[in-house]
């Protein structure tokens, strides 16, 4: 074997665990629990909901817990979360 062989045969094998490795990657859409963030608030006034608000707004995190001393803030605010997020607190 001539070293334009041995080069030639590794490119098209280190291609080929490539395409082995992306593949399933692509075809996988949603992404792997490992790849959430999950998150909770406590007191869901103000600044802290902003924030809140905020980090849903990007794929991948997920309001898991609202805690609040204020029943109706908490209701409000978990409603709030299922209608723009889509996620139940």
């Amino acid at each position: 074997m001539n070293r334009r062989k041995f080069i030639k045969n590794g490119t098209i094998a280190s291609t080929g665990f490539g395409l082995v490795n992306v593949i399933p990657a692509v075809r996988l859409s949603v992404n792997p629990p490992s790849d959430n963030i999950n998150v909770a608030l406590i007191g869901c006034r103000n600044m802290g909901f902003g924030i809140l608000e905020h980090h849903l707004s990007n794929n991948g995190i997920n309001c898991v817990a609202l805690c609040d001393v204020d029943d109706n803030i908490l209701i409000e605010k978990a409603s709030d979360i299922k209608m723009r997020f889509n996620q139940s607190p």
